[in-house]
């Protein structure tokens, strides 16, 4: 198990230093802590995002300490990840035994989504670590006899944890399930709860209840009212149809067949079927063997999204990402089913060596996403295409002064723009920062040669007058020497059909104008070549 937490590590930071761009979910995310303070974060995000406070607060904290960078971004779901590895190691040798221990430890480690989750700009893998928490402290209790300590310290961070990860209140209800299952057990067994446990379980009920109003208070609430239209759009495949009781039966076998239960591997459309199947052995034969109070948690998490989905507050399925408060139960059941097959083996060498088979899996699993990772360190070309912009634009020659029109210029020559990638590439690698001021005093002095930078929609409307007034402008000072277009193309190498989504640098090149220049032409078509570097 020790193995696999530091293989799981290895995996973890590998992907957070290999130089994947922000991709269209990170950078749309990231652009609310450019000019937002930590006041600004609680009213509704721009670009349709929605996270819970704490992650925001984490997110621009660490965007002060050490700049706003990719990685300083991603430093907070890195330590997620991490940390869920520790917990999960934890659980699994409280809870089980043989090689379901190695199985559910392994599978944590090398799956592609805790991984990849844990090196993004996105509240999901502090979604996992706080379910890990959750059931972490419902073990320890259970492993203890009971004793009340355990209860208090899940009470206590519960409160937190919300603020956090807003699933985590799926996963804080269903300990509530586990706890009272639990205590009706003692009960009918004749083992009466003492005081100070009532008194902790009542004292968690309450402390969830508050963690959760108050986090609606300060920010979910007005992240859905902005938000609820688009987002129930979204995801409206994704809700129960339960007025079309025919599509039920089909809709609940495709989600619980679907990418939900891709661990260690899986797909959408019945791709993790094999997985299912292990998890729905592994109830079954945990319920038998008496684990039947963390699999009423386990259960309790499920019931409680499928409400959610069924009231269109939450998706049920559709993206792993999503659904990172309900992996230690599926891991856990899955375990406990592939280790109960192991253990039907007759002999104990086909027992060694289907356990090997499957550690040998899970490290070939390892070793491919490794290589894929290497190989493409990108989720789209488009974000690799603007991540490649900005480190050519903004890291040029030092003898040009490097500038954007709209901000430093105070230009604006098209409207209803999708700043979000721009805005975020060019904070994070622009080193020489200018204010407007000291943009304009260079400008008016004329001394050195300048390179502005026009971002665009294809279909932005264009303010052509206002843009040829600027141009005569400079041409008073200085010679237009270059004028060229880039369109950010798909991943396929096709223009997107969306013009609003094909998004277009206009790079104007000047030089101080000497008393012999030629009059510039503005008219000259764009050119629409840029370095080879940048066109992946």
């Amino acid at each position: 198990m020790w193995a696999f937490v530091l293989l799981g590590v290895g995996l973890r930071i590998t992907r957070f230093l290999l130089p994947f761009p922000l991709w269209c979910d990170e950078y749309q995310l990231s652009e609310n802590f450019l000019d937002r303070n930590f006041e600004g974060l609680l009213s509704p995000l721009r670009n349709n995002q929605v996270a819970p406070v704490g992650f925001l607060w984490a997110e621009k904290a660490s965007s002060l300490l050490f700049g706003f960078r990719e990685w300083s971004l991603r430093l907070f779901p890195l330590l997620c990840g991490l940390a869920g590895l520790f917990v999960m190691r934890r659980i699994a040798s409280r809870l089980l035994t043989g090689p379901a221990q190695v199985i559910a430890v392994a599978t944590l480690a090398v799956a592609y989504y805790p991984i990849r989750l844990s090196a993004e700009v996105k509240p999901y893998a502090g979604d996992l670590l706080c379910s890990l928490t959750i059931l972490a402290c419902l073990v320890e209790w259970h492993h203890a006899g009971r004793r009340s300590r355990w209860l208090w310290i899940l009470a206590l961070l519960i409160g937190p944890m919300l603020w956090f990860s807003f699933p985590s209140v799926f996963a804080g209800g269903a300990a509530s399930l586990a706890i009272a299952a639990v205590l009706w057990h003692d009960w009918r067994a004749g083992r009466t709860p003492s005081r100070s446990t009532l008194a902790a379980a009542v004292g968690f009920h309450l402390l969830l209840l508050a963690g959760f109003g108050s986090v609606l208070w300060l920010n979910a609430s007005q992240q859905y009212q902005a938000t609820a239209n688009d987002m129930t759009a979204c995801w409206a495949e994704h809700f129960p149809p339960l007025a079309q009781p025919a599509r039920l039966i089909p809709w609940l076998l495709d989600a619980h067949t679907g990418v939900i239960f891709a661990y260690p591997l899986g797909a959408e459309n019945g791709g993790s079927t094999l997985t299912t199947l292990a998890c729905l052995l592994g109830a079954v034969h945990g319920w038998r063997t008496g684990r039947r109070w963390w699999l009423a948690w386990g259960a309790g998490a499920f019931a409680l999204t499928f409400a959610a989905a069924a009231l269109h507050r939450y998706p049920y399925g559709g993206h792993a990402r999503l659904a990172q408060h309900l992996v230690p139960a599926i891991l856990l059941t899955f375990a406990v089913g592939v280790g109960a097959l192991i253990e039907a083996l007759r002999s104990v060498e086909a027992r060694r060596l289907a356990l090997g088979m499957a550690i040998a899996g899970c490290l070939l699993l390892a070793m491919g996403t490794t290589l894929r990772d290497f190989a493409r360190p990108f989720k789209s070309r488009t974000d690799s295409v603007h991540q490649g912009f900005a480190r050519w634009f903004w890291n040029s020659n030092p003898d040009v002064v490097t500038l954007c029109v709209a901000d430093d210029l105070g230009e604006q020559f098209y409207r209803d723009i999708h700043w979000s990638p721009y805005r975020c590439y060019r904070e994070i690698y622009r080193e020489r920062r200018v204010t407007p001021e000291s943009a304009r005093t260079l400008v008016a002095e004329g001394q050195k040669s300048l390179r502005c930078v026009v971002f665009h929609s294809h279909s932005s409307p264009c303010d052509e007058q206002a843009l040829q007034r600027w141009l005569e402008g400079l041409g008073q000072r200085y010679t237009l020497v270059g004028r060229l277009q880039h369109q950010v193309r798909l991943a396929d190498g096709a223009f997107d059909s969306e013009s609003y989504r094909r998004l277009c640098y206009d790079v104007y090149e000047f030089a101080p104008r000497g008393p012999a220049s030629a009059e510039p032409d503005h008219s000259a078509p764009l050119a629409t070549e840029l370095p080879a570097s940048i066109r992946r």
